[in-house]
């Protein structure tokens, strides 16, 4: 299993009580874009993909 799968799991699934299987589908959905947009990595100083893009333009 990778390192994506396994956060998705950990931040997502096993934390997230759905009260319908849209709303999972919904919420599932929409994780990767903020996995790989919005949040802030330690590789690129606790920025975010598109701050560390702005920050080298």
């Amino acid at each position: 299993m990778s390192s994506y799968h396994i956060r998705l799991r950990a931040e997502l699934v096993n934390e997230t009580l759905f009260r319908s299987l849209g709303e999972a589908r919904r919420l599932i959905e929409a994780w990767p874009q903020d996995y790989s947009y919005y949040r802030p990595y330690a590789k690129l100083g606790w920025l975010t993909p598109a701050g560390y893009a702005a920050h080298w333009q």
